[in-house]
């Protein structure tokens, strides 16, 4: 009764520099940590961070079926899509050191496409693709030396790119051992993908970016809980955040695999009543023909031609038409190519969605159908507490607010759902 440990339905989640990922496939987790929170509410921006304390002792939720439950750890210290490409020149700054980040930035680039072609030949394992990506990973890593810490903007736009890249790079490796059947030493290299991600800048351009990097990289290394927690900082709404919808459907995924549909069908509800302005408008402004004036002005405007235009998508529309360096307006024919781009992304992760959501109806209906008990199931089940990253954190209790400190630490520690090996539950342990 169990569900196929490999999903050939995955969200392409290539973004700006992603060639190698292909499909998601995950091992099934025996145990997992993460928690799902409610609806968030943003704390006032006039508080600071959380004050420093011991942290309270968590309720024990052995007598629950509460299948989810959700904390954070803050420092105590502190508080193969291509997507279209963005018109305008740099100018001004560090000109010679910009021109040498970005040559490594593009040596990376070029050794990862020759990575990309060895990993995806086909044939027997080739341990010599991994010493190519290697490569890829040093030249990207040699841009981010390079770079220093410089405050130049194209300059650290490079630098963190050049991180995210390597982050990529490391993911593939991982999905490359798992497709050659090498498991599971493709979860240690998942989980250095997770922490290459979390090396990108906090609130910088490409942190959300990453945010959903390190989820998909540890949803395949089996830390379902840090996966969660990733993606609810994505929740959290950033003011500039590219559009992720692919962040709902990882969400759906994660839950379905261990067997709480329940919440997985929250997720896809989320993925389609959350972007349901933003797909009135896509079939909107790409139906029928524009001049480019019509199209430059879906940046500037909240309405063109009695179209609304939600302030999401001109934010999705520029992070699709962004590069390193790029200066000055997009034209309209690029405006048009990144909506139709735009378009089409969410499609498929609309069909996507369709597709999990009937396979997860067809499970529920096989489970009940089995007399399976799944409230019973998961009383028999207690929410312990996630480890602390390390020293000087503090587990606070997400209570629906949304404080700086906090973003990027959430984890989630969820129940699994899933009838017992056997199907019977008195068999288990």
């Amino acid at each position: 009764m169990r569900r196929a440990a490999c999903s050939t339905e995955s969200p392409s989640i290539m973004r700006l520099h992603v060639p190698l990922l292909r499909t998601l496939c995950v091992a099934l987790a025996l145990a997992v940590v993460g928690a799902p929170a409610a609806d968030a509410k943003p704390k006032s921006p006039t508080k600071k961070a959380a004050p420093v304390k011991a942290a309270e002792p968590e309720r024990e939720e052995s007598s629950s079926s509460s299948s989810v439950s959700a904390s954070d750890s803050s420092s105590s210290s502190s508080s193969d899509d291509e997507a279209p490409s963005g018109s305008g020149r740099r100018s001004g700054g560090d000109s010679a050191l910009y021109a040498e980040v970005k040559e490594a930035y593009e040596q990376g680039v070029r050794l990862e496409k020759t990575a990309q072609n060895m990993m995806f030949a086909g044939g027997a394992f080739n341990k010599d693709a991994l010493l190519a990506a290697n490569k890829a990973i040093e030249a990207f890593d040699a841009a981010v030396v390079k770079a220093g810490r410089s405050k130049d903007r194209d300059v650290v736009d490079l630098r963190e790119l050049s991180k995210l890249s390597a982050g990529w790079v490391q993911y593939a490796q991982g999905g490359y051992l798992y497709e050659k059947k090498k498991h599971p030493a493709d979860r240690p290299v998942f989980a250095k993908a997770a922490e290459t991600f979390l090396r990108v800048e906090r609130f910088g351009r490409h942190w959300p970016n990453a945010l959903f990097g390190a989820a998909y990289a540890s949803f395949r290394s089996g830390e379902f809980g840090k996966a969660l927690g990733f993606l609810q900082t994505l929740r959290a709404g950033f003011a500039d955040a590219p559009l992720l919808p692919e962040a709902d459907l990882l969400r759906a995924y994660i839950y379905y695999q261990v067997c709480l549909y329940a919440e997985a069908n929250s997720a896809m509800d989320d993925l389609r009543d959350g972007y349901k302005e933003i797909r009135e408008a896509l079939d909107k402004l790409t139906k029928g023909s524009h001049g480019d004036s019509f199209y430059s002005s879906v940046l500037t405007k909240d309405r063109v031609e009695g179209i609304s235009v939600p302030l999401r998508l001109q934010l999705g529309v520029r992070a699709a038409l962004w590069r390193p360096g790029s200066r000055g307006e997009p034209t309209g024919a690029e405006v048009h190519k990144a909506l139709e781009w735009l378009r089409e992304d969410l499609e498929k992760f609309d069909l996507q969605a369709a597709k999990l959501r009937s396979e997860v109806g067809q499970l529920e209906m096989q489970t009940k159908g089995s007399g399976f008990n799944l409230e019973d199931h998961l009383r028999t089940q207690s929410l312990g507490r996630p480890r602390l990253a390390r020293r000087r954190m503090e587990r606070w209790s997400f209570n629906g607010e949304y404080w700086p400190d906090e973003l990027g630490r959430y984890q989630y520690v969820i129940k699994n759902g899933c009838p017992p090996e056997g199907g019977s539950e008195s068999e288990e342990e």
